[in-house]
Protein backbone atom coordinates (compact mmCIF):
# COMPACT_ATOMS: atom_id res chain seq x y z
CA UNK A 1 0.00 0.00 0.00
CA UNK A 2 3.27 2.65 1.22
CA UNK A 3 3.92 2.25 -2.85
CA UNK A 4 0.81 4.19 -3.97
CA UNK A 5 1.58 6.88 -1.75
CA UNK A 6 5.16 7.12 -1.99
CA UNK A 7 4.27 7.82 -5.91
CA UNK A 8 2.03 10.69 -5.30
CA UNK A 9 4.61 12.18 -3.12
CA UNK A 10 7.31 12.01 -5.72
CA UNK A 11 4.72 13.09 -8.20
CA UNK A 12 4.21 16.49 -6.57
CA UNK A 13 7.66 16.78 -4.81
CA UNK A 14 10.01 15.03 -7.48
CA UNK A 15 13.06 16.34 -6.38
CA UNK A 16 12.53 15.24 -2.59
CA UNK A 17 14.90 12.69 -2.91
CA UNK A 18 14.02 11.29 0.42
CA UNK A 19 10.57 10.37 -1.04
CA UNK A 20 12.12 8.85 -4.40
CA UNK A 21 14.37 6.69 -2.35
CA UNK A 22 11.58 5.53 0.08
CA UNK A 23 9.86 4.76 -3.31
CA UNK A 24 12.48 2.92 -4.72
CA UNK A 25 12.82 0.81 -2.01
CA UNK A 26 9.00 0.00 -1.96
CA UNK A 27 9.26 -0.90 -5.51
CA UNK A 28 12.61 -2.66 -5.20
CA UNK A 29 10.54 -5.09 -2.37
CA UNK A 30 8.13 -5.26 -4.71
CA UNK A 31 10.27 -6.65 -7.28
CA UNK A 32 9.51 -4.06 -9.56
CA UNK A 33 13.41 -3.74 -9.83
CA UNK A 34 13.81 -1.68 -13.50
CA UNK A 35 11.55 1.00 -12.15
CA UNK A 36 13.04 1.38 -8.94
CA UNK A 37 16.90 1.45 -10.92
CA UNK A 38 15.38 4.21 -12.98
CA UNK A 39 14.62 5.75 -9.44
CA UNK A 40 17.74 5.44 -8.34
CA UNK A 41 19.51 7.28 -11.13
CA UNK A 42 17.14 9.80 -10.30
CA UNK A 43 17.93 10.42 -7.45
CA UNK A 44 22.21 10.09 -7.98
CA UNK A 45 21.89 12.47 -11.14
CA UNK A 46 20.06 15.03 -8.74
CA UNK A 47 22.59 14.29 -5.94
CA UNK A 48 25.94 12.14 -6.85
CA UNK A 49 26.57 11.82 -3.50
CA UNK A 50 22.94 10.29 -1.99
CA UNK A 51 24.56 7.16 -0.62
CA UNK A 52 21.53 4.88 -0.01
CA UNK A 53 20.72 5.34 -4.15
CA UNK A 54 23.87 4.00 -4.34
CA UNK A 55 23.75 1.33 -2.17
CA UNK A 56 19.97 0.00 -3.64
CA UNK A 57 21.74 0.10 -6.98
CA UNK A 58 24.82 -1.93 -5.96
CA UNK A 59 22.17 -4.67 -4.82
CA UNK A 60 20.33 -4.73 -7.93
CA UNK A 61 23.56 -5.12 -10.24
CA UNK A 62 24.89 -7.66 -7.78
CA UNK A 63 20.76 -9.44 -8.60
CA UNK A 64 21.64 -8.86 -12.10
CA UNK A 65 25.23 -10.13 -11.99
CA UNK A 66 27.00 -7.00 -13.34
CA UNK A 67 29.82 -7.09 -10.68
CA UNK A 68 31.92 -3.90 -11.73
CA UNK A 69 28.86 -1.74 -11.49
CA UNK A 70 27.39 -3.20 -7.97
CA UNK A 71 31.30 -2.79 -6.95
CA UNK A 72 31.59 1.14 -8.10
CA UNK A 73 28.17 1.64 -6.40
CA UNK A 74 28.93 0.26 -3.03
CA UNK A 75 32.29 1.73 -2.90
CA UNK A 76 30.57 4.98 -3.39
CA UNK A 77 27.97 4.47 -0.85
CA UNK A 78 30.77 3.84 1.71
CA UNK A 79 32.79 6.15 1.12
CA UNK A 80 30.00 8.62 1.57
CA UNK A 81 28.59 6.97 4.70
CA UNK A 82 31.25 4.63 5.88
CA UNK A 83 29.21 2.89 8.72
CA UNK A 84 26.32 2.35 6.49
CA UNK A 85 24.94 -1.24 7.76
CA UNK A 86 23.46 -2.09 4.46
CA UNK A 87 25.94 -0.80 2.11
CA UNK A 88 28.09 -2.91 4.37
CA UNK A 89 26.58 -6.11 4.06
CA UNK A 90 25.87 -5.90 1.12
CA UNK A 91 30.14 -5.39 -0.01
CA UNK A 92 30.51 -8.57 2.40
CA UNK A 93 28.08 -10.15 0.40
CA UNK A 94 30.24 -8.92 -3.31
CA UNK A 95 33.56 -9.67 -1.72
CA UNK A 96 31.98 -13.21 -0.96
CA UNK A 97 30.30 -13.95 -4.20
CA UNK A 98 33.99 -12.87 -6.20
CA UNK A 99 35.93 -15.19 -3.79
CA UNK A 100 37.10 -12.74 -1.83
CA UNK A 101 36.65 -13.95 1.82
CA UNK A 102 39.28 -12.37 3.79
CA UNK A 103 37.66 -8.78 2.27
CA UNK A 104 34.52 -10.17 2.99
CA UNK A 105 35.61 -11.05 6.68
CA UNK A 106 37.05 -7.62 7.40
CA UNK A 107 34.10 -5.78 6.15
CA UNK A 108 31.65 -8.06 8.43
CA UNK A 109 34.63 -7.33 11.09
CA UNK A 110 34.15 -3.51 10.70
CA UNK A 111 30.19 -3.91 10.84
CA UNK A 112 30.35 -5.54 14.14
CA UNK A 113 32.93 -2.91 15.68
CA UNK A 114 30.17 -0.17 14.62
CA UNK A 115 27.38 -2.68 15.27
CA UNK A 116 28.02 -5.39 17.69
CA UNK A 117 24.41 -6.65 17.80
CA UNK A 118 23.86 -7.26 14.49
CA UNK A 119 22.95 -10.71 13.73
CA UNK A 120 23.10 -10.66 10.28
CA UNK A 121 26.41 -9.50 9.99
CA UNK A 122 27.43 -12.22 12.55
CA UNK A 123 25.80 -15.10 10.90
CA UNK A 124 27.60 -14.21 7.85
CA UNK A 125 30.94 -14.10 9.53
CA UNK A 126 30.38 -17.53 11.38
CA UNK A 127 29.63 -18.77 7.74
CA UNK A 128 32.93 -17.46 6.78
CA UNK A 129 35.25 -18.87 9.07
Amino acid sequence: KAVHWYQRAVDILPHALDFQNKYGSCLLALQNTADAKRTFLFILNENPKYASAHTNLGFIYMQEGNNAMAYDHLTKALLYTPDNKQALINMAVWYHTNTRDAEAKKTLQRLLKKYPDNEQAKAMLADLL
